[in-house]
């Protein structure tokens, strides 16, 4: 037998196509239901919410692509860097929210520039899964034998990393946000 070197994986391996597919079954979905709903059944028919929702995938896309061009121990680099920017950009918008959201629905999680919305927790979910990736990970390299104090003891960091930002989130009276922040920590927890 002759002897193979073995190569090195190509990025096309690195893809899943089983969660491409997925995502772009839900994309598809998501955007037959603001159609309908913004278009067909509305008294005051506008495709715009429609064109938002196809402009954030795109730009969504991109990020994916963007980042999957990093390695992860660039990313646990970046982490604490996405982290900080993070929690400056959920103390701005309790400052400079938008006050007409806040007036309609009761919470200052938005951020408008002209035609253009953004709500800054949607973005720091990507850094609080980033940051707290790396602490678990960070974790699990230094920690040889678990223990029922070892574990303790990662409990409590990832406690100490989410605070903040529910502690912010909650400032800005978005439950719905909250929610969606303690599923992500109990899941990587």
């Amino acid at each position: 037998m002759r002897n193979q070197k073995k190569q090195p994986d190509s990025d096309v391996s690195k893809i899943d196509y089983g969660i491409i597919l997925s995502v772009m079954l839900l994309a598809l979905i998501s955007l037959i239901t603001i159609y309908s709903t913004t278009y067909m059944m509305s008294t005051t028919p506008s495709l715009r919410p429609t064109i938002m929702q196809v402009l954030w995938y795109i730009i969504g896309g991109v990020a994916v692509i963007v980042l999957m061009q990093f390695d992860s121990e660039q990313l646990w680099k970046l982490a604490p860097i996405a982290y900080g920017l993070g929690v400056l950009l959920l103390i701005l918008v309790l400052i400079f929210y938008d006050r007409r959201s806040y007036a309609l629905q009761g919470a200052k999680s938005w951020f408008v520039f002209g035609p253009i919305s953004f709500q800054p927790s949607e973005v720091v979910k990507i850094s609080l899964i980033m940051m707290l990736g790396r602490v678990i990970t960070k974790h699990n390299m230094e920690t040889s034998q678990r223990t029922l104090n070892t574990d303790w003891k990662l409990l409590l960091q990832i406690g100490l990393w989410s605070l903040p930002l529910l502690v912010l989130i909650m400032a800005q009276n978005d439950l719905g946000t909250v929610l969606v922040y303690l599923a992500i920590i109990i899941g990587m927890t």
